[in-house]
């Protein structure tokens, strides 16, 4: 199993539709958000209850992270549907955002952490992905003791003291991961998904809301821990990067 970084990585998808992913496939796209970037293209791509939730943000750093990951996951999708980004229509169950259709062609799943949003795409099933900036002010010691399971902080207290603050964050980042795929978020105690935590780890199962997860961690750089999730099996991540530079074109280009 491995992750392939794609050529096309840093550019801009304007030039042809989007390929599905094939079975046993995962499509990571890592973008780079500018918050210093007008969210006016993205906006009007939003459905009006997204743009609802979006005014229901008090921070003005969440919202336009909401609204540019929503705006750049409306573009995807007109991509690989073939379809206006606007005339998309998206449901919400427990917060997972999904298609309307039915059945629906793909699944899908967001996530957005300080200057990066992540979105991974599967040919169906339930999926997830978080991806979590490790800030240096977080309390990872307290927090372990609270999020992880005996296993777990045993490992993370038996690791050296330097590698602790990078091992929380790519267990958390994991957790999350399985918590979003089967849709129960945080109502769901973290300690009850158990992880592996270490570094690099290939693909491993997790049990989790009664159910085997397929988890693997994402190196997406040194200052985010990144991970996938997903109920059906995948032997392959095919991992690209919009960046910052070319987000707006992408934006506010239409599929012909």
């Amino acid at each position: 199993m491995g992750v392939r970084a794609d050529p096309r990585g840093g550019a801009t998808v304007t030039d042809s539709n989007l390929t599905l992913p094939a079975p046993g496939e995962l499509h990571l796209w890592v973008a780079e958000l500018d918050m210093e970037t007008e969210t006016t293209t993205a906006l009007d791509l939003l459905q009006s209850d997204e743009r609802a939730r979006a005014e229901r943000l008090l921070s003005t750093a969440a919202r336009h992270r909401f609204i540019m990951t929503r705006g750049l996951l409306r573009k995807l999708l007109e991509r690989y549907l073939e379809q206006p980004a606007a005339d998309i229509q998206l449901t919400s169950k427990q917060g997972k955002p999904g298609l309307a259709q039915d059945p629906a062609p793909l699944s899908f799943n967001v996530a957005h952490s300080h200057r990066r949003a992540a979105i991974v795409f599967a040919e169906g099933g339930n999926v997830g992905v978080d991806v979590e900036y490790l800030d240096r002010h977080v309390d990872h010691e307290r927090l372990a003791r609270r999020v992880f399971s005996e296993n777990e902080y045993r490992s993370y207290e038996e690791s050296e003291t330097a590698t602790r603050q990078r091992m929380f964050f790519d267990a958390w980042s994991r957790k999350e991961a399985v918590l979003k795929a089967c849709g129960h978020g945080l109502r769901l105690p973290p300690r009850q998904t158990e992880v592996s935590l270490a570094p690099g780890e290939p693909v491993f199962m997790v049990r989790s809301a009664g159910q085997r997860w397929h988890v693997r961690g994402i190196n997406v750089n040194d200052d985010y821990a990144c991970a996938v999730a997903a109920d059906n099996e995948f032997t392959a991540v095919t991992q690209r990067l919009i960046a910052t530079r070319h987000l707006d074109d992408m934006l506010q280009h239409s599929c012909s």
